[in-house]
């Protein structure tokens, strides 16, 4: 069930670090421009989503299987920050927190979160 974790805190996604980043997730349907009925958001705490649905993963059981969630959102989010810090390895995290967020696209949705843009979170760090 999404909800605003703006106006409801749910912890640590809602501590108000600048190192910390939540992610939402965005569904198939429209090209993952909108947010996951199960992704929480809020313009503060939930800055930026990426995809969360229908990932092919590893299952309990040895094979793959697809699966839904935030979980699987976020590590689309580390790899591109990973790819920003190699490019530029000095930079701090609340400016890789901004590369992230700064570049990433408005969503289908009123409501933030904004998508991932890989290759502008990149070229903001060249």
């Amino acid at each position: 069930m999404r909800r605003d974790v703006d106006a409801v805190p749910s912890y640590p996604v809602s501590l108000p670090e600048p190192n910390v980043l939540g992610v939402g997730a965005t569904v198939v349907a429209d090209g993952g421009r909108s947010p996951a009925p199960f992704s929480s958001w809020g313009p503060a705490a939930v800055p930026v989503a990426a995809p969360g649905e229908r990932i092919l993963t590893t299952s309990r059981d040895g094979r793959y299987a697809y699966a839904w969630g935030t979980s699987l959102a976020a590590p689309h989010v580390a790899g591109v920050a990973a790819l920003v810090a190699s490019i530029s390895p000095g930079i701090s995290a609340v400016a890789l927190r901004a590369a992230l967020v700064d570049h990433a696209v408005p969503g289908s949705a009123a409501e933030r979160p904004r998508i991932l843009d890989a290759p502008a979170s990149v070229r903001s760090v060249r």
